[in-house]
């Protein structure tokens, strides 16, 4: 039987429980980004609770993170052989872990901080530098990184974190969605699990959104 996501869901599996992920540990919010927060990620992903899909992104970027459908989109079978480009899956990924968690009054600025902020560091826990960039938001959650990358566990400065959500809600592709600095975050949690009651198992059949059980 063929692979409809191309080998991208192992791909994918492959970078969450990588050395490099799973030496990101920070807080920022709400949110610990570690190597647990990963492990989530990896075994929504096996048990079909979070599925991998190759499109088209709708959002602008080069991949995503689908809150009401549960899903990662990458752009074709070869996204992610790059360090960059598993730097932007790590990205997406954050959000993943933050629509299972599901924590109410959170920002999405904040979101998108957290996932900047860990695409960064994978790619310092490589040993690689990070490529140089132009985008403002590059350029700080960089710099964060380089910062924080020795302090495993520590939470993210005020300062740091306001800065860099600042950043991320004045910039055209997120204002167009309607971002704002206190904007609040899409997570819904995933939907099969909440169909299911909380109940995941490999053999459970696959329910349709806004499925409700008696």
């Amino acid at each position: 039987m063929s692979d409809p996501t191309q080998g991208q869901t192992v791909r994918i599996l492959n970078i969450l429980r990588s050395a490099a992920a799973r030496r990101i540990d920070f807080i920022l919010g709400a949110w610990r980004i570690n190597a647990f927060a990963f492990e989530d990620v990896a075994s929504a992903i096996e048990l079909g609770d979070i599925d991998v899909i190759v499109g088209t992104p709708k959002g602008g970027g080069e991949a995503e993170y689908n809150y009401k459908r549960d899903f990662v989109v990458v752009p074709n079978a070869a996204y992610g052989a790059t360090i960059t480009q598993q730097s932007g899956i790590i990205h997406e990924c954050v959000h993943a872990f933050v629509d299972i968690k599901h924590i109410a009054g959170q920002a999405e600025s904040a979101n998108e901080a957290a996932a900047y902020l860990a695409g960064m560091l994978y790619i310092l826990h490589t040993g690689n530098p990070i490529p140089q960039t132009t985008n403002p938001i590059g350029v700080l959650a960089a710099d964060i990184a380089r910062k924080m990358i020795g302090q495993p566990g520590a939470a993210v400065p005020s300062t740091f974190e306001s800065d860099l959500r600042r950043t991320i809600a004045s910039r055209p592709i997120y204002q167009r969605q309607g971002m704002t600095f206190d904007s609040p975050e899409q997570s819904e949690g995933l939907w099969r699990v909440r169909a299911l009651r909380g109940r995941t198992d490999l053999d459970m059949v696959k329910l349709p959104p806004n499925t409700r059980l008696a």
